[in-house]
């Protein structure tokens, strides 16, 4: 992992698709949106949650 305040911070930022460092909130975000009912016919799914990184 590379802190947003790390001495390569600027350039992990360059490598996503969304120029701003993950929070804990958007782990929650996911969890929260996979725990309601609403999603339960969801299966087989992989949600990478990395800004695009990995695109």
């Amino acid at each position: 992992m590379n802190p947003e305040n790390g001495a390569h911070a600027d350039f992990q930022k360059g490598l996503m698709a969304i120029r701003k460092y993950g929070q804990p909130r958007h782990i929650a975000d996911l969890v929260a949106y996979l725990v309601d009912p609403a999603t339960e016919y969801t299966t087989g799914s992989i949600m990478t949650i990395d800004g695009g990184t990995n695109c």
